[in-house]
């Protein structure tokens, strides 16, 4: 389902009907300018894309029982070649996770992101965001997620086992 939501708010119970681990997403996609799309494809809760003339992307998918390191989650995740920065730490949810900077595309098609792995009670999520950028036009995860409009969703996001607030 898409919509231009001003409020995400995933229920664990609707995650474990998706064949997802059963965890509680928030997040505030106000001033996006993206497309938000719930459960859009299997293992993924929420793809954020758009707007119309800019590639953003913010998604968190559902990577619990995989041993794959975040370099592996971001080549599984792109059919280009990626380039890798290294690996950091980035303030998420209320806690530091390690994070990676990579970069693909060339030219107009060049794209910056970062990957951030969340353990989420026995789940972990893959949060991945990013837009258009070339090959060091971005120096770090932090550098990224203090832009518009990622530090408003990043700044927002939570995700709980279970329900959320403890319901």
């Amino acid at each position: 389902m898409f919509s231009m939501s001003t409020q995400v708010a995933l229920t664990a119970a609707a995650a474990l009907a998706h064949g997802l681990s059963p965890v509680s997403i928030a997040v505030d996609t106000r001033e996006s300018g993206m497309m938000v799309s719930e459960f859009p494809s299997k293992g993924c809760f929420l793809s954020l894309q758009g707007p119309p003339g800019g590639p953003l992307f913010f998604s968190v998918r559902d990577v619990t029982g995989s041993r794959r390191s975040l370099a592996d989650h971001v080549r599984a995740g792109e059919s280009r070649v990626v380039v890798l920065g290294a690996e950091e730490t980035l303030d998420l949810a209320g806690e530091k996770r390690a994070a990676l900077l990579y970069f693909t595309g060339e030219q107009a098609a060049a794209t910056v992101g970062c990957a951030v792995v969340v353990p989420v009670g026995e789940a972990r999520l893959l949060l991945d965001f990013g837009g258009g950028g070339a090959r060091g036009s971005v120096k770090s995860c932090g550098d990224l997620a203090r832009r518009r409009p990622f530090s408003r969703l990043i700044g927002s996001f939570r995700a709980e086992w279970g329900a959320l607030g403890g319901n």
